[in-house]
């Protein structure tokens, strides 16, 4: 992921986080502003003396702080848990003792006072765990419209029980919903944001992958040609001086190639082709008297498998050079079937040199997201690499 993008998407989430925040925050002071304005009227009506609004405004206020504080739980995400389940409690059962008051004295009172335990009730359900979500939304909602029915049913008004019961529920599953809702969404936005995070740290992860890779075989292959030209040169430099200046002269030039070939890989440059690796493997095979033969055309393998098989030609002549008791290798490309690209030698008897290691490895993590398979396996005297992927585009 470009650094664009990932600001981009920061932006997004602090955009998101806004929206949450001042649908979520404000929530408390709103509805104990509700409140307070419903005293004063009450106050103005007679139904409190100075020293009951002086008490009830006081409650609303604290409850107007904590009803904030629980807000800010809300905003912690799901299932965060309650820090302070007791405080939680005590703010619950306190706007309970308000509301039931208040309806005492006037019955309509309650369609603004249930909203206070509905804040409480919202932050116990969302900082609960899954599997009690459901049970202490339902606690809360029967406790706050049982408090508010017996109020009705103490002042004699027992006809407005039903009504009670009904609003009361309506007005507290409705709150604890919306403040969920918006707890949710914040949870989303932040699991989204971490899985965005984790995106751009594999991306960087593959990367670094590929390039081990691609140095690997670049490295192993020309260091591999080297060693053993330069065992070649050791042999002839007494017996035939001009070979052995041949065989000199290849290896500055393979090392020169190696070091060619390593800058590309650095810099993203390289692009590994089928048909060069072939005619790399036959030059190299008999350069180590090892007699090579090629069936098929390279031109027949599609160009997004390409570096694919180029890369298990590399590491195949190069395991054939390291382990180098073969005298016959046979390539064979087959696209009857998808594209199938064989590497056999004679060479397998030779004890456990040809275990496939980390270069095998390596090749068949690259087959796997091309929905392809490696397979090394010895038949007799003979070793065998054989990969396959389906064609691209075809099902």
């Amino acid at each position: 992921m470009n650094s664009s993008a990932s600001e981009n998407s920061a932006a997004r989430v602090r955009r998101v986080h806004r929206y949450t925040w001042w649908m979520v925050m404000p929530t408390a002071p709103i509805y104990c502003l509700l409140a307070i304005v419903n005293l004063v009227h009450g106050r103005v009506a007679g139904l409190y003396n100075n020293v009951e609004l002086a008490v009830l405004l006081a409650v609303v206020l604290v409850i107007a702080v904590e009803g904030t504080r629980a807000c800010r739980m809300i905003m912690r995400g799901m299932g965060a848990g309650i820090p302070e389940p007791v405080r939680i409690t005590t703010d619950f059962a306190a706007s309970l003792v308000v509301l039931g008051y208040v309806t005492t004295r006037e019955i309509p009172a309650f369609l603004v006072f249930t909203l206070l335990p509905a804040l409480f009730a919202a932050a116990i359900v969302t900082g609960s765990r899954r599997e009690h979500r459901w049970w202490m939304g339902c606690g809360c909602t029967v406790l706050t419209a049982g408090v508010a029915s017996a109020s009705v049913v103490a002042t004699g008004n027992e006809e407005f029980v039903p009504v009670t019961v009904g609003y009361a529920t309506f007005l507290v599953a409705m709150t604890v919903f919306m403040l969920l809702v918006q707890g949710w969404i914040w949870d989303v936005v932040c699991e989204l944001d971490r899985a965005r995070g984790t995106e751009a740290e594999l991306a960087v992860a593959r990367e670094r992958l590929r390039f081990a890779s691609e140095l690997h075989d670049v490295q192993g292959h020309h260091l591999q040609v080297i060693a053993l030209k330069g065992e070649l040169t050791e042999r002839m430099i007494d017996s035939d001086a001009g070979a052995a200046r041949a065989q000199a002269a290849e290896i500055a030039e393979t090392a020169r190639r190696a070091l060619r070939e390593t800058r590309e890989v650095v810099h993203g440059y390289r692009r590994s082709d089928l048909s060069t690796e072939l005619n790399n493997a036959v030059r190299i095979l008999r350069a180590a008297s090892i007699e090579t033969t090629v069936e098929g055309s390279s031109t027949s393998v599609p160009p997004p498998l390409q570096p694919l098989f180029a890369a298990m030609v590399r590491e195949g002549t190069t395991n054939i050079l390291r382990h180098s008791g073969a005298r016959r290798c046979e390539l064979r490309i087959d696209d009857t079937d998808g594209i199938s690209v064989t590497l056999c030698n004679d060479g397998a008897g030779n004890g456990s040199e040809h275990d496939a290691g980390s270069g095998i490895a390596g090749l068949r993590d690259r087959f796997d997201p091309m929905h392809g398979s490696l397979t090394a396996e010895r038949r007799g005297e003979w070793f065998e690499l054989v990969g396959h992927a389906p064609t691209p585009g075809e099902d």
